[in-house]
């Protein structure tokens, strides 16, 4: 997962965290889009490691990774999500 806060960004893998200094926007240019996925204007996931999602009423939803961690996405990115 991809974590903006700010120009910081926390990219979480499975051996460790990391921090990388500039925009998600700029980061997100430079990845496969057949391979992440944005789910919220902070957030990007890796395609492969979606489990489960669940939608909401509100057209907002819940998304489970492998490795257990739910995160919300947003209405606004789910149709990318659907993809």
């Amino acid at each position: 997962m991809l974590q903006a806060d700010n120009n910081c960004i926390h990219l979480h893998t499975e051996a460790r965290k990391f921090v990388v200094y500039r925009s998600l926007k700029s980061l997100e240019a430079e990845l496969d889009p057949a391979m992440f996925v944005r789910i919220h204007r902070s957030k990007l996931v890796n395609r492969d490691y979606i489990a489960r999602l669940k939608s909401f009423p509100s057209g907002d939803g819940e998304l489970q990774l492998s490795n257990g961690q739910l995160l919300r996405y947003s209405r606004t990115f789910k149709g990318a999500l659907l993809l």
